[in-house]
């Protein structure tokens, strides 16, 4: 129940995975690209990571982040602003998990197994 000044949270248009299709979601960002060159996978730990995160997306390459092990704070920011650079420069953020995402640059797929 909430109390005067609570901030109710915010409810997820999102229907939940199951296991199944969480660990098919894992193996497909597994598939990233068989060209290392072409992605990158971080596990930011603070917002001063974002920074070099966007730097990094800019050069054309695809990150898979994972926000697991960042503070709920620092992951939603870092995921504003991953999202606000992926948007300025036409590309797209895309969910494939619980805290995991995939930065993909403008110009690229990223196709999943089983596509």
């Amino acid at each position: 129940m909430l109390q005067n000044g609570d901030i109710p949270p915010k409810k997820s248009k999102k229907k939940p995975l199951t296991a199944h299709d969480r660990l098919a979601l894992e193996k497909r960002a597994a598939n990233v690209s068989d060209n290392a060159a072409d992605h990158a996978m971080k596990a930011p730990e603070n917002i001063s990571d974002a920074a070099k995160l966007a730097d990094e997306f800019k050069t054309g390459k695809a990150i898979y982040i994972s926000l697991e092990r960042t503070d709920a704070a620092d992951a939603e920011r870092i995921l504003d602003f991953l999202s606000g650079a992926a948007y300025v420069l036409s590309g797209s953020v895309q969910c494939i998990g619980d805290a995991r995402y995939i930065l993909v640059p403008r110009g690229m797929e990223i196709l999943f197994a089983g596509d």
